[in-house]
Parts: structure tokens; C-alpha cells; sequence
């Protein structure tokens, strides 16, 4: 009867499809629960590249599931940040293509306030595992960075969106940034300069290609169309344009 109009249950279920496509198991992973500081708004669970591991990110915390035992284990707590509305942020966040690394969004503190849950510093990191450490990748990449990384692996490349007004950056739009999971070979991906900036996304990789080849390709929704690089030249393209893209996935 509140705003956002749901409370969530923060649950984690596993469905079973037979070849025709009906469900033949549904089974709870993990049970309902209140699911830490604003807890009403939703987990975000995240399936490692192997299918083995489960990662978990919520306003408060991000972590793995023990899918044994039904529970979740912290690995790090995060300060929520205070939207004064009827959201909550959930940090973004990737598995490294080896399932060693957990790439996430980070709300930093900023000295000298009163009211730390509304600090404007976000910066990408990556959290080594099994505990640690978290390292910082870029500085005031905005809260919707999004971290995606590349299927292909030779070499790996770590895609994020970042903020063009880092310290506004929940209205903010956003730049495409790529670069090496280390932090190295850096390069502003999209718009082109003086060009209106991209929607909070998480852009997407292609697939594994089959032929052997290292080019992969990256895509994303701007104004309403779909947008593809590749990274043999880098260079922008649109695919479509009817302006009637919400979102994409690959197959």
C-alpha cells in the first residue's frame, strides 16, 4: 500500500524445465527475508560464468549464496545510499570470466558531513576471492557504472558506464568506458564529444565466438536504438532505428 507499491521478498528459487518447456521442479534456494537495509526494494543475484557460484548484492551488502544451507554470506558490507524517494540503489555488479573476482560499485564516505548515506562518491572496485582485498579500478564512476565484462578472453575487457556529472550522477547521463580488468588500456568507448550521453544500462558482451577468433562485440540502447562495437576498431554503430529498444541480450 507504499511506495514503491511491493515488498520484496528476497527469495531465490530454482526452476527445472523438461524439453518442452514446462517446469517439472521449483525449489527455493533461499527462503523469504527482510534482506537488510531496504530490504523492501530487492536482491539482485548474479550466477558465476561455471553456473556453480551465486553472488548476491543488495543496498547493504554484497556476498554469496551458500545454496547448502539456504543463507547468505556477507563478504562486504556497503554504506546504502539515502535516495530520499521510493528506490533504493543496488550496486552492479560482475563476475570476473574466471569466477575469482567480483567487480562491484562501491559507496565511498565523504569526510565532514553529517548525513554519510548521501555521499555522491561512487568508484568501481574489484573484490579479490575468496576475502579480499577490494581494489579501486576509477574513481567517481557514478552509482549506475554497471561493470560488464567481456566473454573473450584473449584479451579480457571490462566495460562500465561513468558518470559525465559524477557527483549528480543518480540524473546524470553516462559515458561507455572499456578497459583491461587490471585498470590498464583505458578508453572512452561512447558518445562522440558533445553528443547527449547514454541511460543508466548494463551494455552486454557477445558470446564466445566459435570460429577461434579474439573480436567480440558490445551492445547497448541509446535514444531507442541499438548500438553494437567491436573490438577489433572500436567504432560505434547503430544497428537499428525506430527508437522502440528498451533493452537487449545476446544468444
Amino acid at each position: 500500500s507504499t511506495a514503491p507499491g511491493w515488498q520484496a521478498n528476497n527469495d531465490l528459487r530454482r526452476l527445472v524445465f523438461n524439453g518442452n518447456g514446462r517446469i517439472v521442479r521449483d525449489e527455493a534456494i533461499v527462503e523469504t527475508n527482510a534482506g537488510g537495509i531496504y530490504g523492501w526494494w530487492g536482491t539482485n543475484f548474479h550466477i558465476s560464468p561455471d553456473g556453480e557460484k551465486i553472488a548476491f548484492s543488495r543496498p547493504d551488502a554484497v556476498g554469496m549464496v551458500n545454496q547448502e544451507e539456504g543463507s547468505l554470506q556477507t563478504l562486504l558490507d556497503l554504506l546504502p545510499f539515502q535516495t530520499r524517494s521510493d528506490w533504493a540503489w543496488v550496486p552492479g555488479i560482475e563476475w570476473s570470466a574466471d569466477g575469482q573476482v567480483l567487480y562491484l560499485v562501491y559507496h565511498a564516505p565523504i569526510g565532514g558531513v553529517n548525513d554519510p548515506e548521501s555521499s555522491p562518491l561512487f568508484d568501481l572496485n574489484a573484490y579479490i576471492l575468496p576475502s579480499g582485498p577490494l581494489v579501486k579500478l576509477a574513481q567517481q564512476t557514478g552509482m549506475f557504472a554497471y561493470p560488464s565484462i567481456s566473454k573473450e578472453t584473449n584479451p579480457t575487457w571490462l566495460a562500465f558506464l561513468e558518470a559525465i556529472f559524477p557527483e549528480q550522477s543518480e540524473s546524470s547521463r553516462y559515458r561507455l568506458i572499456t578497459m583491461q580488468p587490471d585498470g590498464s588500456n583505458r578508453r572512452v568507448i561512447f558518445p562522440s564529444e558533445g553528443a547527449a550521453g547514454l541511460d543508466p544500462q548494463k551494455v552486454v558482451w557477445s558470446p564466445t565466438s566459435s570460429d577461434g577468433s579474439a573480436t567480440g562485440f558490445l551492445g547497448f540502447v541509446y535514444q531507442g536504438n541499438v548500438w553494437i562495437v567491436s573490438t577489433q576498431d572500436w567504432q560505434p554503430r547503430q544497428v537499428t532505428g525506430d527508437n522502440l529498444i528498451t533493452r537487449i541480450d545476446w544468444k
